[in-house]
């Protein structure tokens, strides 16, 4: 792993700030990250915007929607720290998403 401080902010900072800061990554740093280091961004960044979605979707449904918000909650949790170890293994990550929003 070749950028070390942009990998872990935009991996292990998803747990604090949802989808924000693979987003920054994303943008800022395309040109900076090796290959296997951008697929993980990329990867992390359409986790993180189905997730939210997932979330949003489920804080309108009034008893279960809790439920599913702490499963979404826990789930991001463990795959930004399965992003991290992917970045720094440089292997790839493929965890669940629903559409591919950035390509």
């Amino acid at each position: 792993m070749k950028n070390t401080g942009l990998m872990i902010f935009g991996t292990l900072g998803a747990i604090l700030l949802g989808f924000i800061p693979p987003l920054i990554v994303w943008c800022l740093s395309k040109e900076k990250l090796e290959t296997g280091e951008k697929e993980v961004i990329k990867t992390i960044l359409n986790f993180e915007i189905s997730l939210l979605i997932v979330c949003l979707v489920a804080s309108l449904i009034p008893f279960i929607g809790k439920l599913i918000v702490s499963v979404c909650s826990i789930l991001n949790i463990v795959y930004a720290i399965m992003a991290y170890l992917a970045a720094n293994d440089n292997k790839p990550l493929k965890p669940l998403t629903f559409y591919e929003f950035v390509k």
